[in-house]
């Protein structure tokens, strides 16, 4: 009468039922989880970007951007004369955010500052983005010597253009 009983209790747990004493029970499977789909944009931002810069007092730069699509961030702006180094990151939707940061010397060579940027972004289609955020610039001992408002606009080229 045990095995009977054992082989009654297996089945109905396989079949969805758990019998215990003289009641039955239904038992509810839990759901499969479902992993989240990455969040991506439609478009990539991996090329290669010519940015108009524009600071909160209105004085503009221009700048050539090559967004990798490993993160990597390689930039150069008229205003720095130098090369920025800094990564980039996908966030929700078409939104992105990078950073990047300058070094700047004097005529002889000499370091003068090292400029940190932070932008929140958004593509606005496979060949413009806008963004916004700040510049600060340190000392060699790290000491904040401005900070700046900017905003760029960014417009995709490709051979030939």
């Amino acid at each position: 009468m045990r095995k009977v009983r054992a082989l009654i209790a297996a089945l109905a747990v396989a079949g969805g039922v758990l019998l215990t004493g003289p009641a039955a029970l239904p038992v509810q499977a839990a759901p499969a989880p479902v992993a989240a789909a990455p969040v991506t944009p439609a478009v990539s931002l991996a090329g290669s970007w010519a940015v108009n810069v524009t600071f909160a007092d209105g004085s503009t730069e221009r700048g050539l951007f090559a967004f990798n699509k490993d993160g990597v961030l390689i930039c150069t702006t008229t205003g720095s004369r130098q090369t920025g180094i800094g990564v980039w990151e996908p966030g929700a939707g078409n939104k992105f955010r990078f950073t990047f940061r300058e070094q700047a010397f004097d005529d002889s060579g000499n370091f003068q500052f090292e400029i940190h940027i932070n932008q929140q972004a958004t593509l606005l289609s496979a060949s413009s983005f806008t963004a916004s955020g700040t510049g600060t610039a340190y000392d060699a001992g790290g000491n904040v010597l401005q900070s700046v408002t900017t905003s760029l606009s960014g417009t995709r080229y490709t051979y030939g253009s």
